[in-house]
C-alpha cells in the first residue's frame, strides 16, 4: 500500500494516490491522509494475505460509495423518459427522479415495504 500525496495550500485540497491492486486516486477537501486504517488484501506474488495501510479518505469513500451506486441504479431503472427541446428539461427530470428515489428510501427506512415501481 504505497501512498503518494500532495496538498495545495491555496485550494485546501488533498490529492492522494494509494497503491492497492491498481492505483486509486482521490481528490478531497473533506478528508485527510491520517489516521490510516489497515486492510487485508491477497498477494498474487506471495500467495498469501497481507495487511496494507489505507488512507482515511479511501476508507470513507468505500464506506459511503454504496449509496451513490444505489441512487444511480434506481434512477437508471425508473428514469422519467420525456423528450424536450429545452436544455434545462433533462436537469429538471433528473432532479425529479432523485426526489422520488430519496422519498422511496426514506419511506423504506420508516418501515413501508412498497416497491419503487408501486410507489410511482
Amino acid at each position: 500500500g504505497a501512498i503518494d500525496y500532495r496538498f495545495d495550500e491555496k485550494t485546501k485540497l488533498f490529492a492522494i494516490t494509494w497503491k492497492d491492486n491498481n492505483n486509486v486516486r482521490v481528490l478531497s477537501n473533506y478528508e485527510a491522509l491520517d489516521p490510516q486504517s489497515t486492510v487485508t488484501r491477497w498477494s498474487k506474488t506471495g500467495q498469501e494475505k497481507i495487511k496494507l495501510s489505507q488512507p482515511r479518505c479511501i476508507a470513507t469513500y468505500n464506506k459511503w460509495m454504496g449509496g451513490v451506486d444505489r441512487m444511480d441504479w434506481f434512477i437508471n431503472k425508473y428514469r422519467i423518459r420525456i423528450k424536450a427541446k429545452r436544455w434545462y428539461f433533462p436537469i429538471f427530470t433528473n432532479l425529479l427522479d432523485m426526489v422520488v428515489v430519496n422519498a422511496h428510501i426514506l419511506s423504506s427506512l420508516a418501515g413501508n415495504k412498497m416497491s419503487l415501481l408501486e410507489r410511482m
